[in-house]
């Protein structure tokens, strides 16, 4: 009876340890590990769980893991639940552990969550694992370079990880590129390593790692600076999907505002002929007096092809706010914009104020200026 109890008490724990997994963010490996290790921790029952306890040899901590290994990779284990750097962690710790300890698993399920954890991996997500000290500071306990061909050698040697060894290999190298050539790329911006794309069809993303997921040979950009929360429309219109657009020296990388799993939108400068800035206003006034207003900065990309987008920056619903905030726009982001693209101002304002009266059945539309 006690069995079965603790029995059901272990489903009840790995449904949650799988749940919180599944809705894990997308995110970096500074993130990530925070949310994985405490998991292994819970099921190892200490901290130093990537190494034998005090008083146990390798044979009584592989023993340890094979009683683990149901719960850490179930019947049917489908490691495709989990998505980014936290499936890449997840996975590649089993891994670890399996190698190190040398326990016999079998081949489909150990290929299918490694093959997984490569896809899913980010750069620096390969590196720790592969390249670092990643359990321990003794260089007698190798990482996954060492110890993944050396397992696979001896326990599937019908099975050939050139293939696979070539993923990390190439991961590891373009992070050691960006390190050295590339430290004013979009990659290594604090600013956008703190932001975030909300969750809808897939989990909250970080911004650099959503990027590196979508279209990672863009991390090298230099960038420039961000506009944030764009609308494609003056009006306000509940619900709508809005965008962040990352100005680099030659693109513009163009990330959802949630996490609709569409990828990112890219802008080349030699496609595009200027980009204009200028004010927008909507509202109404009654009698002369405003009953309700937005201003918003309009953002004109006019491209070679003939085509235009126009997207809108919320300034907020009091004209002297608004130009306050516009001001501290030209002074700052914009006028970075201006150091690598054709950028200019337009005293061109998109209004569309209604203006009534209370003496006519029917509203009257006047154009009317920003303001002095």
């Amino acid at each position: 009876m006690q069995g079965a109890i603790a029995g059901t008490k272990s489903k009840v724990q790995d449904l949650k340890i799988n749940s919180k997994l599944q809705k894990a963010d997308l995110c970096t490996y500074s993130e990530a590990w925070k949310i994985v290790y405490p998991i292994f921790e819970e099921l190892f029952g200490r901290e130093n769980w990537s190494e034998p306890a005090t008083g146990q040899d390798t044979a009584t901590f592989r023993a340890e893991l094979e009683v683990l290994m149901p719960r850490l990779w179930g019947e049917n284990y489908d490691p495709t639940k989990v998505n980014g750097s936290v499936a890449t962690i997840y996975n590649l710790t089993v891994v670890y552990l399996i190698c190190r300890t040398e326990l016999k698993v079998d081949s489909k399920t150990f290929f299918g969550a490694l093959d997984w954890a490569l896809q899913e991996s980010s750069m620096e997500d390969l590196f720790v694992y592969f390249e670092s000290d990643i359990f321990s500071d003794s260089p007698k306990i190798e990482n996954l370079s060492v110890l993944l061909p050396s397992y696979c050698k001896d326990n599937f040697p019908e099975i050939d990880i050139s293939e696979k060894l070539e993923i990390v290999k190439k991961k590891i190298e373009q992070l050691q590129d960006l390190n050295e050539y590339a430290e004013d790329s979009v990659y290594f911006s604090s600013g956008l390593r703190e932001s975030y794309i909300q969750p809808s069809k897939g989990p909250r993303a970080n911004f650099v790692r959503y990027l590196e997921y979508y279209e990672p040979l863009f991390l090298d950009e230099v960038y420039v600076g961000p506009l944030f929360n764009l609308d494609s429309s003056l009006k306000h219109v509940s619900g709508a999907a809005q965008e962040h657009w990352l100005f680099c020296q030659e693109r513009i990388l163009i990330l959802p505002e949630k996490n609709d799993q569409s990828g990112i939108l890219i802008i080349s400068k030699e496609e595009v002929r200027k980009i204009t800035f200028g004010y927008a206003m909507i509202g109404a006034t009654r009698d002369g007096n405003i009953v309700s207003s937005i201003y918003k900065m309009y953002i004109k990309v006019k491209f070679d092809s003939g085509l235009t987008i126009t997207k809108f920056k919320y300034l907020g619903t009091q004209q002297h706010d608004a130009k306050r905030e516009a001001s501290a726009y030209m002074d700052g982001i914009l006028e970075l914009i201006a150091d690598h693209w054709k950028v200019e101002w337009s005293n061109d304002i998109i209004d569309e104020f209604s203006h009534y009266t209370t003496t006519q059945s029917k509203p009257t539309y006047t154009y009317w200026g920003f303001g002095d």
